[in-house]
């Protein structure tokens, strides 16, 4: 029995990630101005945007069920768009410290309402008592 719900957890969360995801590329797609973002740019963005200051790669990367490399490969392609710098830690030297740059700041800030959109997609079909019954159950 206890593999035949986990397996159906498994199912249900990969599908919604899928969901989650497409819709996540056609909103960045149409709006995606003259950068277009990736799902996980978009998601770096909004992390650094939410932390107000620069973060470790390390601190990013606990973001993510990504390897290392890929993450570093997601920094490159944001600091060649200019919307990120990287600076080493000034007490850690071995530390890379990623910060928004202004441009990088200004996209995220348009990015909200995007996040607002994936929020409404996610929550679809959910009433409030449903809600706060999942963020219960999501947090034991």
């Amino acid at each position: 029995m206890n593999n035949n719900l986990n397996q159906r957890l498994d199912e249900a969360l990969l599908a919604k990630w899928a969901a989650r995801r497409e819709f996540l590329i056609q909103l960045l797609k149409k709006n995606a101005g003259d950068k277009p973002l990736t799902p996980e740019q978009f998601t770096i963005l909004d992390i650094l945007k939410q932390a107000g200051h620069g973060l470790a790669v390390k601190n990013i990367a606990d973001h993510f069920d990504l390897p290392h490399a890929n993450i570093t490969r997601t920094l490159d392609r944001l600091e060649q768009k200019g919307l990120v710098r990287r600076n080493r830690d000034k007490i850690d030297g071995r530390q890379v410290i990623i910060r928004l740059t202004l441009e990088g700041s200004k996209s995220a800030g348009q990015l909200k309402n995007l996040k607002q959109s994936l929020y409404e997609f996610l929550w679809d079909g959910l009433d409030d008592r449903d809600k706060a019954r999942l963020l219960e159950l999501l947090s034991k």
